[in-house]
């Protein structure tokens, strides 16, 4: 089975998961996320036939190297890169690699059908359905999104009181 890897560089914390195929084999998530560490984790699964690497905060290249050498034809998700979507979104180039990477997953895991993808919980949730299912779910996904941040807002604003 092919093994895949995907490195999400977000705000807090670095994440890779190799994959076989399509099931997750191993996910490191971490806030201080060494190159030698990403290199051993890449070598525990052999080599590696494909790889995406994404990043909010701009490429760190010991990162980027340390893929390379496990995937020479490893690519970096950017806002520029040709993908099956189409970002319309009134300013792309702030909607979040993650998004755009799960939204392109969602294209080729169910292609042909109507896909919501709901961010929720700081997870990634796709919705396949007809018309009907996908209004409902999407204003449900909005009324959810929109309690979750005014929780959060309110916890955070008790731990700073």
């Amino acid at each position: 089975m092919p093994l895949y890897a995907s490195i999400d560089q977000g705000n807090t914390a670095t994440k890779l998961t190799l994959w076989r195929d399509t099931q997750a084999v191993e996910r490191i998530v971490s806030k201080d996320f060494a190159a030698d560490r990403l290199a051993a984790a890449l070598a525990r699964h052999g080599s590696l036939d494909g790889a995406v690497y994404c990043s909010v905060r701009g490429r760190d290249d010991a990162h980027w190297q340390a893929l390379l050498a496990a995937c020479p034809h490893a690519m970096e998700l950017t806002h520029a890169t040709p993908l099956p979507i189409a970002l319309n979104y009134a300013t792309p180039h702030t909607l979040g690699l993650d998004r755009i990477a799960a939204a392109a997953g969602a294209v080729a895991a169910y292609p042909g059908r109507r896909c919501l993808v709901a961010y929720k919980s700081f997870a990634h949730e796709v919705v396949v359905g007809d018309d009907a299912e996908i209004e409902q779910r999407r204003d449900g996904a909005g009324t959810a999104a929109r309690e979750e941040h005014e929780a959060v807002g309110r916890q955070q604003a008790a731990v700073m009181a």
